[in-house]
């Protein structure tokens, strides 16, 4: 899978490791870890930009089940950005409309607004998320207005017929908002990251409709790609 995650970073590498060279183009030298360096301070000044993109966005494509997560490590600090279809982390991609939707949703954020029981590093390495998370919402409170608005006295027929417009509104979602994608970041603090040697990820537990997920793995002299699955679930770090 190609998301954009995937490819920036990936990108990224290249830069920072040499692109490949053509049979009849002059050997270049190797990026020094100097470079490196630079090249993990970059990606994470990206990452950590909070308002580089919204949570959830509109794109082109998607896969559902396939996800991308980069991380990149600077000094002490751990920048990790996640990109998931939202069918992964709710099972629908357009605005919550009943009450089994609205708990699906808040039962997400609350799983996403966790990020300590969604990445599990090595204990040696102490690592904790930092303090000041953005808050995630992949809704909007209109859920409360709307049941604030049938409380107020509606008879039975017209709450049948905006049932019934609920339904037909779902119908068009489905066609017309079908692809929307949720970007979040995370950062997290390691008081000993030269001991950071692996990375358990409970997003396969946390949401069933998740399948596959490529991660990338950046740090001074240290580039790992790996895909995950439900039965694989740790990366090595070093």
């Amino acid at each position: 899978m190609k998301t954009t995650a995937i490819l920036a970073t990936t990108l990224l590498v290249l830069a920072a490791c040499g692109e490949p060279e053509s049979p009849d183009a002059p050997p270049q030298p190797a990026a020094s870890k100097d470079d490196q360096a630079i090249a993990v301070k970059s990606e994470t000044a990206s990452l950590s930009n909070p308002e580089a993109t919204d949570t959830v966005r509109q794109v082109d494509s998607h896969v559902h089940g396939a996800a991308s997560l980069a991380i990149a490590l600077d000094d002490n600090t751990l920048t990790l950005e996640f990109e998931s279809p939202l069918f992964n982390l709710t099972g629908f991609e357009h605005e919550p409309v009943t009450d089994d939707q609205f708990e699906v949703i808040e039962s997400a954020e609350a799983a996403l607004n966790s990020p300590a029981e969604l990445f599990e590093f090595n204990s040696s390495a102490q690592c904790s998320p930092a303090p000041d998370q953005p808050g995630i919402a992949l809704g909007d409170d209109e859920h409360d207005h709307d049941e604030e608005h049938h409380e107020d006295g509606h008879g039975e027929e017209e709450h049948h017929g905006d049932e019934e417009h609920h339904e037909h509104n779902e119908d068009e979602d489905d066609e017309t908002h079908s692809h929307e994608d949720v970007l979040i970041s995370y950062t997290f603090s390691c008081a000993r990251a030269d001991r950071l040697s692996e990375l358990n990820l409970r997003l396969f537990e946390r949401f069933e409709n998740l399948t596959d997920l490529d991660v990338v793995y950046l740090a001074p002299g240290v580039q790992t790609v790996v895909e995950l699955e439900p039965d694989k679930t740790v990366v090595a770090l070093k």
